[in-house]
C-alpha cells in the first residue's frame, strides 16, 4: 500500500513513499498503520523506518506547531498527538525495563500527557486545545489507554472517559448511532443547503438529510477499536459504554453501505455525493473486521459487509502499483468539489487499509502471515506476566526473565479471598510492592499475600491459564484468543521453556536511508519539483547536488495522476535566477498543458511540443544543459 502526494515510486516501499521529515498529522496516521504491518509480518524494515522518522522528529509531536503554549493550535492540539501512538508503541516493544518517562521515544510525550491529565476540559476546548471535533477521537484517545498499559495508573482511563463523554454529549446522533464532525454540522431541519459552496459548515444535506461525514465516523470507529483492544477488564462501565456505541455504529453502517462495497461521504444521504470514497470505507472495514474477530459482532451478519468492502476496494481503489486512491483529501465534510480519482490519496488511506487487511487475515483464518510473531507477542504482553509450571523463566512486560526461585503461582483461597505466593510477587514486581501489602498469611512455611490488596496497589489484574500449564497475570481475563493467537501462545511457550525465543529471521534492508559519505552537498535552491494546481494534483520535491560542468544531463521519470483536462502542472529545475553558474541555477520550466501537450520555457514564452501525455502513463524526460551557452533542450520519451 502507498499514498499519493509523496516521492515514493515503489509499491513495496516500507516507507510507502513517505519522507522521514513528514511530521504533520496525516503522515503520523500513516505510521499507526505502518506499525500494524510490522505486527502482522515481523518485518523489521517497518520499525526501522518508524525509528528513523521518530528520531528525525526528535520523537516530538507535529513540531510545526507544538511549541506554542497559549495558541489554540499548540502543544495540546490533538492533531499534534497523532504521532504519540507510534512513539508509545515503539517504546513498549523495545524497552528492556519498566516504564521510563525519560526514554528518548517518550520523553516529549509524557510531560504533555501529564499536563493534559491535570487540565480542566474547558481549558482544552477554549484556551489551549481545540477539543471540538470527532477526528480527535482517533488522534488523541488511543494515547490514554497506551499510557495506562505502561503505568497501570487509572487516571489515564479516567481522563479518557472524560474527553470521550464531552464530545459524545455534543456530537452523537442517538437516532443513527453516528457522530457529527463538529457543532457546525449538527442537523437543523430549517437550514438551507448552499449548492454553490463546497459543503463547509452545512447543517443540512442537498436532500434535506443530516450530514454525517464518513471519514469523521471512520476516525470514531477506529478509535473505539483501539481503545477496546487495550481497555482493562476492570473498567466494566467504560467497556459497556464503548461497546454499545461501537455496536450501534456497526449496525447502522451495514444498512447504509453501497452494493459496490463503499460507504459514501455522507452516511445519512447516499445521493449527497454518489462517488466512491476510500478513507471512510477502509476505516469502517477495519472496525467491522476487528469486531467480528473479537466477538462483538456476529460474523453471519457483518462478514458480508466486510467482503463487499474488500472486493470493492480491490476492484476500484487500489492501483496495481499499490497506491490507495479515491480518498477524499484533508477535509471536514463531504466535499462535492474534491477529487476522488484513482490517484487521489492521502496518508490515512493506506494506513487504514493496512489495518483492515491485518484484521482480515485473521478473520479468514490465515492467522499471522509468517511465523515471526514475536513483535505481536511483545505488544500483547505489555504490562502482563506469564509463568509456566516447572520453568525457571517468566515473561514480564514483554521481556523474558530468569527467576531465582519461586515460579509457583498456585493460589490459596481463604475467607473468600485469593492469596498468591509472596516470593513470586517479590521477584517479579519488587520488594517495594511487598512492603505495601498488609494482608499476608503463611501456610506450610510458604508466605502468601492478598491478590485483592496486590491489585489495589499494582492495578486491577486478572489470572488466566493457557495451554493448561501457563499462567497469565494481566489486565484482561482472556489476554489471548485461543484460535487467532495460537502462534503467539506457542511462541510464549517456547520462551518460557527455553528462556529465549527462536532467532528472528534477518530481513534484508530494502531501503538504506543513510546518505553516502561522498554525496554532493546540495545548494539551497537545487531541487526538482513537480507541482499542480488545486485540482488534486500530486506534488513532490527532492534535493540534487550542484554541478558546474559545462554540459549537464538530467534524467528522470514523470507520471501525472490527472487527466489532461485537469492538469496545468509544471516541472521546475533550478531556481528563478538565470546566472547559469550551475544547473541548480538554471530557470528550466516544463509545462503540462490542459490540452494534453508538453511544453518548455525558452526565456520569453513556452515552446509547445507535439508530444501529448496521458493520465497514469510514465514519461522519461532528459534535460541537456549547456551552461556556457546558457541554453537547454528537453527530450521527452513517450511510453511505447
Amino acid at each position: 500500500m502507498k499514498t499519493g502526494g509523496n516521492t515514493g515510486n515503489d509499491a513495496s516501499n516500507y516507507n510507502h513513499g513517505h519522507s522521514i521529515t513528514s511530521e504533520f498529522w496525516a503522515p503520523s496516521v500513516f505510521y499507526t498503520g505502518n506499525m500494524e504491518a510490522y505486527y502482522l509480518t515481523g518485518d523489521e524494515n517497518y520499525t526501522d523506518y518508524a525509528n528513523r522518522w521518530g528520531s528525525n522528529n526528535i520523537y516530538n509531536g507535529s513540531t510545526w506547531n507544538t511549541k506554542g503554549d497559549n495558541s489554540r493550535i499548540g502543544k495540546y492540539f490533538p492533531d499534534n498527538h497523532t504521532s504519540f501512538q507510534t512513539y508509545l508503541d515503539m517504546f513498549s516493544i523495545t524497552a528492556n525495563k519498566k516504564f521510563d518517562p525519560n526514554d528518548e521515544k517518550i520523553k516529549n510525550v509524557v510531560p504533555i500527557m501529564n499536563e493534559m491529565e491535570q487540565m480542566d476540559i474547558n481549558d482544552l476546548k477554549t484556551k489551549k486545545g481545540y477539543w471540538d471535533r470527532i477526528d480527535f477521537f482517533y488522534m488523541e484517545l488511543p494515547n490514554w489507554t497506551k499510557m495506562y498499559l505502561l503505568t497501570g495508573e487509572e487516571k489515564w482511563l479516567d481522563k479518557l472517559r472524560e474527553l470521550y463523554n464531552d464530545r459524545k454529549a455534543e456530537l452523537y446522533d442517538e437516532e443513527t448511532g453516528l457522530f457529527y464532525r463538529d457543532k457546525n454540522y449538527i442537523f437543523d431541519p430549517n437550514a438551507q443547503y448552499n449548492p454553490n459552496g463546497d459543503g463547509n459548515n452545512q447543517k443540512i444535506s442537498p436532500n434535506g438529510k443530516k450530514i454525517l461525514w464518513s471519514r469523521g465516523n471512520g476516525w470514531a470507529m477506529a478509535a473505539l477499536t483501539k481503545i477496546l483492544q487495550d481497555l482493562p477488564d476492570s473498567r466494566e462501565d467504560d467497556r459497556k459504554e464503548y461497546e454499545a456505541v461501537f455496536k450501534k455504529m456497526a449496525a447502522t453502517l451495514v444498512e447504509v453501505q453501497g452494493d459496490d462495497g463503499f460507504w459514501r461521504m455522507n452516511l445519512d444521504d447516499y445521493n449527497h455525493d454518489t462517488r466512491l470514497e476510500t478513507s471512510g470505507t477502509v476505516f469502517f472495514a477495519y472496525g467491522l473486521t476487528w469486531g467480528i474477530n473479537n466477538g462483538l459482532l456476529d460474523k453471519e451478519i457483518y462478514y458480508p459487509a466486510v467482503k463487499k468492502a474488500f472486493l470493492g476496494l480491490n476492484a476500484n481503489a487500489i492501483r496495481p502499483d499499490g497506491l490507495v486512491g479515491r480518498s477524499e483529501l484533508i477535509s471536514a465534510y463531504p466535499n462535492p468539489k474534491c477529487s476522488l480519482g484513482i490517484g487521489s490519496s492521502q496518508s490515512y488511506a493506506p494506513a487504514a487499509t493496512v489495518m483492515f487487511l491485518s484484521e482480515l487475515s485473521k478473520l479468514v483464518e490465515q492467522g499471522y502471515v509468517t511465523n515471526d510473531v514475536e513483535p505481536t507477542l511483545n505488544k500483547k504482553m505489555i504490562s502482563a506476566v506469564a509463568v509456566k509450571e516447572d520453568s525457571k523463566y517468566a515473561v514480564v512486560n514483554s521481556q523474558i526473565r530468569e527467576l531465582v526461585s519461586g515460579t509457583d503461582l498456585t493460589t490459596i483461597k481463604k475467607d473468600n479471598k485469593i492469596y498468591v505466593p509472596e516470593q513470586f510477587i517479590e521477584e517479579v514486581y519488587g520488594q517495594d510492592i511487598i512492603d505495601k501489602i498488609t494482608d499476608l498469611i503463611t501456610i506450610e512455611n510458604t508466605a502468601y499475600l492478598s491478590l485483592n490488596e496486590f491489585n489495589q496497589i499494582i492495578g486491577n489484574l486478572k489470572l488466566s491459564t493457557v495451554k493448561n500449564n501457563i499462567t497469565i497475570i494481566s489486565y484482561k481475563t482472556n489476554l489471548f484468543n485461543s484460535s487467532i493467537d495460537s502462534k503467539l501462545i506457542d511462541l510464549l511457550d517456547i520462551g518460557l521453556t527455553e528462556g529465549k525465543y527462536p532467532k528472528l529471521p534477518e530481513y534484508p534492508i530494502r531501503f538504506d536511508y543513510t546518505k553516502p559519505a561522498d554525496e554532493l552537498k546540495p545548494s539551497k535552491d537545487a531541487l526538482v519539483s513537480v507541482a499542480a494546481n488545486t485540482s488534486g494534483g500530486v506534488s513532490a520535491s527532492r534535493l540534487i547536488g550542484q554541478n558546474t560542468n559545462n554540459l549537464v544531463n538530467i534524467e528522470f521519470d514523470m507520471v501525472t495522476t490527472l487527466s489532461p483536462s485537469q492538469t496545468n502542472a509544471i516541472v521546475g529545475i533550478g531556481s528563478s535566477t538565470s546566472d547559469y553558474k550551475s544547473y541548480s541555477q538554471v530557470p528550466i520550466i516544463i509545462r503540462m498543458y490542459k490540452d494534453g501537450k508538453l511544453g518548455a520555457y525558452n526565456g520569453k514564452g513556452y515552446v509547445q511540443s507535439n508530444v501529448e501525455f496521458e493520465k497514469n502513463k510514465k514519461y522519461h524526460l532528459r534535460v541537456s544543459i549547456n551552461l556556457e551557452d546558457k541554453t537547454y533542450d528537453v527530450y521527452v520519451t513517450a511510453p511505447q
